[in-house]
């Protein structure tokens, strides 16, 4: 991975074209992780700008850190391990709210200890691939010429921790006012312990990934065929089969043990 220095973030000529991939990204992360999978609803389409401000700014942030430092898809992975621990735990806290399950949740989704594990794993996986790694990976297919560069200053990398700042404290807001309430009315709190240890897990999580993640060099050119693509599909049906299998699993309540292992 080359190394950056400042010159490479002095404006080019075309300002639309070096705000295009910051867009596309912002964009594209909060489509995936809500829009495609059925959250947000052509009726509540609104809700993808608040999401913008968290999944698009987050997903940003991950990849600036990451190109900065040269490092790898493996850091942008566990930086988005990170954020979904944030998003469940800190900012929706949907792992922690025995409201957002049915009412046997002590039966099911493997509750133990005030979290709902097999829930939290499943949703950390699915948020730091979907609203991270995977919006960052096509947005850079889709620019190609700024795959290996920086899209903002450090001036926008302070502006874009704002924005991402203020946009988790308004989902926060819509989603215990207007969200929750819609499951049910419920007297339980988060304790604040929870949040205190899930800060203290995501703090130790982004400073060890960052210490100890290396510099990636450039892979050398590949001269192999790509497999064909009715291979590559059916693989991903294969896969992707497996894993709504074990997702309804998740939720026809199994052993917490064996499904916990599972998503591991």
């Amino acid at each position: 991975m080359s190394t950056f220095t400042e010159s490479q973030l002095a404006p080019s000529p075309s300002r639309w074209k070096n705000l295009a991939p910051v867009a596309v990204l912002i964009f594209l992360s909060p489509v995936i992780t809500e829009l495609l999978v059925g959250t947000v609803h052509l009726s509540n389409l609104w809700l993808l700008v608040p999401e913008m401000g968290v999944y698009g700014f987050a997903a940003l942030m991950i990849r600036e850190v990451v190109r900065r430092k040269g490092s790898g898809w493996g850091t942008i992975l566990l930086l988005g391990i990170a954020f979904a621990i944030a998003e469940e735990c800190v900012i929706l806290q949907t792992s922690l709210t025995p409201q957002f399950f049915p009412p046997d949740f002590e039966k099911s989704f493997g509750w133990a200890n005030g979290v709902q594990w097999i829930y939290l794993l499943a949703i950390t996986w699915f948020e730091s691939v979907y609203a991270i790694v995977l919006p960052i990976y096509l947005t850079e297919m889709l620019f190609p010429s700024k795959r290996d560069s920086l899209w903002l200053s450090r001036r926008g990398l302070v502006i874009s921790g704002v924005i991402l700042f203020l946009a988790s404290i308004g989902v926060w807001q819509l989603w215990s006012r207007g969200g929750l309430p819609r499951f049910g009315p419920s007297t339980y709190h988060v304790p604040p312990l929870y949040i205190v240890a899930a800060l203290a897990v995501i703090v130790v999580l982004v400073t060890v990934t960052l210490v100890f993640s290396r510099p990636t060099k450039h892979p050398q050119k590949n001269t192999r065929r790509a497999p064909a693509p009715w291979l590559v599909g059916l693989l991903a049906f294969g896969f992707g089969l497996v894993w709504v299998w074990q997702l309804c699993r998740t939720f026809l309540t199994p052993p917490v043990g064996e499904t916990v292992i599972a998503w591991l």
